[in-house]
């Protein structure tokens, strides 16, 4: 074997190495959250971490009809269908809105970070027809990631190299007067409990010690939109109207 063959090789067991171990960090956070462990959030069953919420409805789809678009059935009769369950704030947009598209992005980079296996599992990209063992997949979602915490921030982002300046974390509602277990909500972690965790604004007010009422409501409900907004923004996707 070649010594440059062995160079890359070695190079890219040692990539996969530390992506799997950041991988498995990120996985035993979210895990912990859901479950309610130490400072979690969460109750969610062990066996039910990896699940989305599911609704059961009757799918449809626009389809050419004699006098336009006319909405056709797929689901059978009679059935419904079971599938995700889109998050109460998330469901109220148009599916072409870029914040929903957004949101999507960074629900499916975890996701997909999370489903890769690591090892010769055949996963991930092939360079030369050999596996990376799905390293490279998981860099490029992780790298995605990287830069939506960083639009929800608002730090500055080098596009030619792919450098983020990381500064203090967002903070969208701040707890002016501690009175109680209020705590500070901050952005990236308001994403996170919506794409995510699929809470409704009340819920995600509950977790962080505030009242719950409706001023309080509307106004993470009028952050999370406009942060969602800057996220599309900076991924190419453009502003919601």
């Amino acid at each position: 074997m070649a010594y440059a063959d062995v160079a890359l090789n070695r190079d890219r067991a040692r990539a996969r190495s530390v992506v799997e171990s950041l991988s498995r960090r990120l996985l035993s956070a979210v895990a912990a959250r859901r479950q309610g462990i130490g400072s979690g959030e969460g109750a969610r069953a062990p066996l039910a971490l990896g699940q989305p919420r599911r609704s059961l409805s009757a799918i449809t789809e626009a389809k050419a009809g004699p006098t336009g678009p006319v909405e056709a059935a797929v689901t059978p009769l009679g059935y419904k269908t079971a599938r995700a369950a889109m998050p109460p704030f998330l469901a109220q947009m148009d599916r072409h809105d870029p914040k929903l598209q957004a949101a999507t992005m960074l629900a499916d980079a975890v996701e997909r970070i999370g489903s890769i296996k690591g090892g010769d599992m055949g996963g991930g990209d092939l360079k030369g027809g050999i596996s990376d063992g799905g390293a490279t997949t998981r860099v490029k979602h992780a790298a995605r990631l990287r830069l939506i915490e960083a639009l929800a921030n608002g730090w500055p982002v080098d596009r030619s190299h792919g450098a983020i300046m990381k500064g203090a974390e967002c903070v969208v509602m701040e707890v002016r007067r501690q009175r109680g277990i209020a705590k500070d909500i901050r952005a990236m972690r308001l994403l996170e409990l919506i794409c995510i965790e699929g809470l409704d604004m009340r819920q995600i007010l509950d977790l962080h010690g505030w009242s719950g009422h409706s001023r309080e409501r509307k106004a993470l409900g009028a952050a999370a939109s406009v942060l969602l907004d800057d996220v599309a923004e900076g991924l190419g996707l453009g502003r919601g109207r």
